[in-house]
């Protein structure tokens, strides 16, 4: 299951589908890496406390991907997944090419969204029901304002 689609990459870089290198039909081999980023970041940086929270050992029960609610990744999933892409168009060098500075700011999208969908929180099936309770909603983190 991925969290996107070369549709939903089309619908924001509609010139995509001309940069496939020759021998592709598509860019999974980028969105797998993407997505394989985006999966390990969850991990470490909400599913630990999350499953903590509920008295889960994350380390026994590691995240599943499939068990998150659906849709809530995709723009997630497109940011990583366009920065990727243009790093791989990227020729390299000293300057950066045009490429390469479209991967950085999709990279800083990226890091921007995650940002958000970690204080959002994320609907997930913690008891594997194949449906979500309003127990496995996201839950808002109340933020404490400290002023110095």
């Amino acid at each position: 299951m991925a969290y996107s689609d070369d549709d939903d990459l089309f619908l924001v870089r509609p010139e995509l589908s001309e940069l496939l290198p020759e021998n592709a039909t598509d860019w999974d081999e980028q969105r797998t890496r993407a997505e394989s980023e985006i999966d390990s970041a969850l991990e470490r940086l909400w599913y630990r406390r999350e499953a903590s929270a509920r008295g889960i050992d994350w380390r026994g029960t590691g995240f599943d991907r499939t068990r998150l609610g659906p849709g809530q990744l995709k723009r997630l999933s497109v940011l990583k997944t366009l920065s990727c892409v243009y790093e791989f168009l990227s020729v390299g060098g000293q300057d950066p090419d045009g490429y390469e500075r479209l991967s950085d700011k999709y990279e800083a999208g990226f890091k921007e969204e995650l940002s958000n969908v970690l204080a959002r929180g994320l609907d997930y099936d913690w008891d594997d029901s194949d449906g979500l309770e309003e127990t496995e909603r996201a839950r808002i983190v109340p933020v404490r304002l400290v002023r110095a």
